[in-house]
């Protein structure tokens, strides 16, 4: 079995952590990916072929642009209740075609994550075909049961929160590793509606670089 992950190190982490300022930005050393494939050097004379796949979760919120935010200011969007770090156990197998996740186990106290603001707004949409949103924020996220945590997504706009738990979301249960999870939300002066949330595959990466390995 042939393994690699970045950031480089010596060994793969049995620990990983996400900051919980992330408004400026995602660092690409603060995104793990893993990547592992049986192969033989019979087989693969030219070299190997790896797909490298995200461990963490991604989370990204849309903001509809509607008449009660679009002359108000949104000073923050979280994610509150999560893990910032947790344990991590590598595969120990590969399956062609399956995605490489690993094991988690949340650790630490759980905290709010302030999510980075997008430089462009994406398309959403919000019960009326897609539209561009008002905003977008994305955070990275370590793996972690959800269902009856009190984890909710908290927008701040002119001095007042308006919050959203997850646990209005029944079939929602996890944030999985290497899987992105998008929520389209409308805020209103009563609070949020979130039209609807939607799970996607993260993007696998792969690579033909060389490397050696020890026998």
């Amino acid at each position: 079995l042939i393994t690699a992950w970045y950031p480089n190190s010596e060994a793969v982490p049995a620990e990983w952590s996400v900051p919980a300022d992330q408004s400026h930005g995602l660092p690409a050393d603060i995104d793990f990916l893993y990547a592992c494939k049986t192969a033989s050097f019979y087989e693969h004379k030219g070299g190997v072929k790896m797909q490298f796949y995200h461990q963490l979760a991604k989370v990204v919120v849309n903001i509809r642009n509607t008449d009660f935010t679009a002359d108000r200011e949104i000073t923050s969007v979280k994610l509150d209740g999560v893990y910032l770090s947790g344990n991590y156990t590598a595969p120990e197998y590969y399956e062609e075609g399956v995605p490489v996740q690993g094991l988690w186990e949340g650790t630490g106290k759980k905290e709010a994550i302030t999510m980075n603001g997008m430089e462009a707004a994406q398309d959403a949409d919000f019960g009326d075909g897609t539209e561009p949103a008002k905003a977008s924020y994305t955070a990275l996220v370590i793996p972690q049961l959800t269902k009856d945590q009190d984890i909710r997504i908290k927008i701040g706009i002119n001095g007042a929160t308006y919050a959203w738990s997850l646990n209005n979301a029944l079939a929602f249960t996890q944030f999985e590793g290497g899987n992105q999870y998008t929520f389209n939300i409308i805020v209103q002066a009563k609070g949020l509606d979130v039209y609807s949330y939607v799970l996607a595959t993260w993007e696998k990466i792969e690579t033909e670089h060389s490397g050696s390995i020890v026998i």
